[in-house]
């Protein structure tokens, strides 16, 4: 069966339609999951196995026996949990998995609850790594958590989150790594501190007056090769 291709994904580089194209993009992963899905089964496949291998839930490497003609590849990040309790569980990534006989080796990475059980089930980690990947037409239809990244050294890198903090023990002198499109959002507590910032197009003449005793909100983002900034604002 054919597969509908997503729509254009969101982009930064879009604002204006940045919430339409995320609702749209949302709006079709459903449809997609479902197309995607009886694509597979259309094709005797599939990434959903049990298990009756005794485990132990921990870290490290996991030998057991899981359901025969999955797609399971090295590589892919999968979970392994209590079918009587699946708060009892374990995140790992596919060592090896023999689709004939269904014997699978993993590595355990993180686990959540304890004990020892002999009824498994099997399926893709809930967390799924996109690095590198483009959509199109991006529709989210909740909301979005980002992490608050602490910075504890010097550059300010997109790769750690776009929402970032600060507090200055000394004058420092901070540098960038951030690409066309992408954006940073640095709240700095600077305590009287100065900043030796790297070379900022700011928006609005010179570098930005930090708060003495608040934090300073300072937004960066690049366009065309030229990095901007703007004080945002300040907050106690």
């Amino acid at each position: 069966m054919a597969i509908t291709p997503l729509p254009v994904p969101p982009s930064t580089l879009s604002p204006e339609s940045f919430a339409t194209d995320a609702d749209t993009f949302l709006a079709a992963l459903p449809a997609f999951a479902t197309e995607l899905n009886a694509a597979g089964t259309a094709a005797g496949l599939t990434l959903v196995a049990a298990s009756s291998t005794s485990l132990t839930i921990g870290t490290g490497s996991k030998s057991l026996t899981a359901s025969a003609g999955c797609v399971f590849v090295p590589g892919m990040e999968i979970f392994i949990a209590s079918t009587a309790s699946p708060a009892n569980k374990m995140t790992c990534t596919v060592t090896t998995y023999n689709n004939g006989t269904g014997a699978m080796v993993v590595n355990a990475a993180s686990v959540s609850g304890s004990g020892t059980f002999a009824a498994w089930s099997i399926g893709p980690a809930s967390t799924v790594n996109f690095d590198g990947q483009t959509f199109s037409n991006l529709i989210l239809a909740g909301k979005i958590t980002e992490s608050i990244y602490a910075l504890s050294g010097t550059v300010i890198d997109p790769a750690n989150g776009s929402v970032q903090t600060k507090t200055l023990s000394a004058n420092t002198t901070l540098t960038e790594s951030i690409a066309d499109g992408q954006s940073v959002v640095l709240i700095l507590t600077a305590g009287g501190y100065t900043v030796t910032w790297p070379t900022v197009a700011w928006r609005w003449g010179a570098a930005p007056t930090l708060s003495p005793t608040g934090k300073s909100h300072v937004v960066l983002y690049q366009v065309g090769g030229l990095l901007y900034g703007v004080l945002a604002g300040t907050s106690t």
